[in-house]
């Protein structure tokens, strides 16, 4: 799932292994292909996450919610976030159905009036909870949805620029800086469709589960409005049990 193999994703973003395996030429698919078969080890992650958004008048507000992220054999995931604080925004939530070969689904719950709404292809676009990651960023997507190019190698790093092979893309290109011995993402940088930079992803720090690193303190740079976001993960739980009706519509509602 890239651009955002993880928001989390974000709260299971940029998950990567400890000693990964390449080609003796690897190529830009093959390690993205490596952090995408990495983001989905022990299956399922929850994280308790506070989000803090500021605007170019340095004014923040700030959000807290819990997440659940389950992958399948099928190269399908499901995810769920809930927010618990503040009051105004306590109880809304992000149900994602990410699919192996279709656009993702999406439905946004209104506790307010005990709806939800299901996004269409336009709107998964939109800001998420008015920050700098779209619910689309939220979701992710799956790999073979760009074409992916190593353009330079270093010791340390490997730099990929990755083009979206659909029509309807949002972004025009991505550009990821990936620390080799890790296999993380360290930076994200997200252009328009007029090659204009739009946004920068930066993974300040990660936490260590067995053989895996996970991104915990994420900061979204919004190069064309000014404003920031960023997430950190207060709590992380790997491999823990998720039932499927929790990832589904009811529990979207609950």
């Amino acid at each position: 799932m890239t651009p955002l193999f993880q928001c989390i994703i974000i709260l299971s973003l940029f998950l990567s292994g400890l000693n990964p395996i390449y080609s003796d030429q690897p190529t830009g698919h093959s390690i993205m292909k490596t952090i995408y078969d990495q983001n989905k080890k022990y299956e399922t992650r929850i994280a308790k996450v506070k989000m803090v958004i500021k605007n170019n008048k340095n004014e923040t507000r700030d959000r807290f919610f819990h997440s659940w992220k389950k992958y399948y054999d099928d190269n399908t995931s499901r995810g769920l976030i809930k927010f618990f604080r503040p009051a105004t925004v306590k109880g809304m939530s992000l149900l994602s159905h990410s699919h192996a070969s279709k656009n993702t689904d999406q439905w946004l719950y209104f506790p307010a009036f005990k709806s939800f709404k299901t996004l269409n292809s336009t709107e998964r676009h939109d800001s998420f909870m008015g920050s700098d990651f779209t619910y689309s960023d939220i979701s992710g997507r799956q790999i073979n949805e760009d074409t992916h190019t190593l353009i330079k190698k270093t010791d340390s790093r490997y730099f990929i620029e990755s083009i979206p092979n659909n029509d309807d893309a949002y972004y025009g290109k991505i550009r990821y800086i990936i620390d080799r011995d890790k296999t993380v993402i360290l930076k994200a940088i997200f252009y328009d469709l007029n090659n204009k930079k739009l946004k920068e992803l930066d993974n300040k720090s990660f936490q260590q589960f067995k053989d895996i690193y996970v991104a915990v303190d994420m900061i979204m740079q919004n190069h064309q409005t000014g404003g920031t976001t960023q997430l950190t993960v207060e709590m992380l739980k790997v491999g823990d049990s998720i039932d499927d009706a929790k990832l589904g519509l009811k529990g979207l509602k609950e």
